[in-house]
């Protein structure tokens, strides 16, 4: 016999049980693949404004996470995207008939992220100068990146679970970080010089946008909580880059480092353009919006002809965290 897993997807009835060291492994896998774009550069710090001397970009100590005022957005996104494979991981699990613990794949993710993020640290710390400016650089950087990391769980919790309105969410979120993990990924292979063809950015520009419009319509809205949750997702779309575009301008500008009172009102003044067209805020709204109102009526039609999509995922107590 089968039944329906919360993706509405037929699972087995019995899943067997993923050993868990494997889970942990898969998790310290998921955490390395979200590390790819910036493993694959050479893992070389950017050059740093409060370096103690100056160094060639080919000289700069490795560090696991890069760690730095112009490279914050991507720090995110690679510890966001490793925590969503990771989740990723336990639904395509149970899909195979096999029960694998979120808590232990949590686990190797958190692993990976919090060794890496401690190797950065001191190898960011090591080359500084000397002084109280560069001190609350690092615990900015490092606590920006520790918070990121602390977001993940519940984006991998979300997703593993598999329950209509955290899952959304979680996808929502994930799909933001990947819109910025994605063009990290292409310049890592490809050298800047290089014309990339327009359908590999379309792409890049569309997928995550994509991803989100079919969670937000399978989410629905046939009860509060997920219809609370497919409004809240589509604001996730429209804000978050918005934000991520402000920070990045503000901490990534070297005059605001010497003047933090300007900080934040030229920050919140970019933050309000990208809202706007100038940001494509509206424009991403409209994309996501549309692929949730096809996906939706996709999966209406779907349980009409008699699919089920089961509600909540009914998963033996082996695969619960």
């Amino acid at each position: 016999m089968t039944s329906p897993d919360a993706l509405g997807a037929p699972r087995p009835a019995t899943l067997r049980t993923v050993h868990p060291v494997a889970a942990v492994s898969f998790g310290l896998l998921c955490a390395l693949l979200g590390m790819l774009p910036w493993m694959v550069t050479g893992m070389r710090l950017p050059l740093q404004n409060l370096w103690e001397s100056e160094t060639l970009p080919e000289s700069m100590p490795r560090a696991l996470i890069p760690l730095s005022n112009y490279s914050v957005v991507v720090t995110s996104a690679i510890l966001v995207v490793g925590a969503a494979l990771g989740g990723l991981a336990v639904v395509i699990a149970r899909v195979r008939g096999r029960a694998m613990s979120a808590g232990y794949v949590l686990a190797g993710v958190l692993g990976v992220q919090i060794g890496a993020l401690a190797h950065a640290a001191w190898a960011l710390g090591r080359g500084l100068e000397s002084s109280s400016r560069a001190n609350l650089y690092v615990g900015a950087l490092v606590g920006a990146a520790a918070l990121t990391i602390v977001i993940g769980i519940p984006i991998l919790l979300g997703i593993a679970r598999g329950h209509a309105a955290p899952a959304t969410l979680a996808v929502a979120t994930s799909a933001v970080a990947l819109s910025a993990w994605l063009p990290a990924l292409v310049f890592a292979f490809v050298p800047i010089s290089a014309q990339v063809p327009l359908v590999v950015w379309r792409t890049i520009e569309w997928l995550p946008l994509v991803i989100a419009g079919i969670a937000i319509g399978w989410c629905g809205w046939k009860t509060a909580q997920r219809a609370i949750a497919s409004v809240f997702s589509l604001v996730i779309i429209w804000v978050l880059p918005a934000l991520a575009t402000a920070v990045s301008y503000g901490i990534g500008s070297r005059i605001y480092l010497q003047f933090p009172e300007e900080l934040f009102p030229a920050s919140k003044q970019v933050f309000m353009m990208a809202l706007g067209t100038a940001g494509q805020g509206p424009q991403r709204i409209a994309i996501t919006g549309v692929v949730a109102i096809l996906a939706w009526l996709f999966f209406r039609t779907r349980n009409r002809r008699g699919e089920p999509q089961g509600d909540e995922p009914q998963l033996s107590p082996a695969s619960n965290p």
